[in-house]
């Protein structure tokens, strides 16, 4: 599964944000491959309307009511979003928010995709049984370097393998980029 996040870039603003995600739908069908886009909350309602899977780039751990501004997973699920990031390394959560997030998502059927920064959060975290780990390491965000290519330089991707045995067989796991060497998965986010 690739995942591919927007972000807040002006080079998605307007149209372009569907746009990219008719293009994202095209190449699923043609290759057959599963894509998931993560637009930015304000056209999130248009995007569903492309044949695609489409995931929230964020939630917060609020409830329907009197939180203007905040982003629930309840509302999105009715856009016709089917799962969130949680806790990108652009927008961290404590602890608690992550453990409810997940959970939330799971009881109204939507996949979680837990962003963490090493491999003992991801042991953390793998716990909750979220649907995805992404693993994103501080010191790469910003460089221009793949995750992928750096771990596959230090050996990761065979040290996240036999770590994923011990984070449990239920939950999947996503690499950012890919390792050909090792065939790791291949996420965008």
């Amino acid at each position: 599964m690739f995942i591919i996040n927007f972000k807040n870039y002006d080079s998605i603003s307007g149209s372009r944000s569907l746009e990219l995600a008719k293009i994202a739908a095209k190449i699923s069908r043609k290759y057959k491959i599963k894509i998931v886009v993560c637009p930015p909350q304000h056209v999130i309602s248009e995007i569903t309307k492309v044949s695609i899977p489409v995931f929230a780039q964020h939630v917060d751990n609020k409830v329907i009511g009197s939180t203007t501004g905040y982003i629930i997973p309840e509302l999105v699920k009715k856009s016709g979003v089917s799962g969130s990031l949680v806790n990108h390394s652009e927008h961290r959560l404590a602890s608690k928010d992550i453990k409810e997030l997940v959970s939330r998502l799971k009881a109204l059927k939507m996949r979680s995709v837990v962003c963490v920064k090493n491999v003992s959060e991801a042991r953390k975290y793998a716990k909750l049984n979220p649907d995805y780990i992404a693993i994103e390491p501080p010191e790469l965000i910003g460089t221009g370097k793949a995750v992928s290519r750096a771990w596959c330089n230090w050996g990761f991707s065979s040290k996240w393998h036999s770590q994923s045995q011990k984070l449990g067989k239920s939950n999947r796991r996503i690499f950012h980029g890919f390792c050909q060497e090792k065939k790791s998965l291949i996420v965008v986010i």
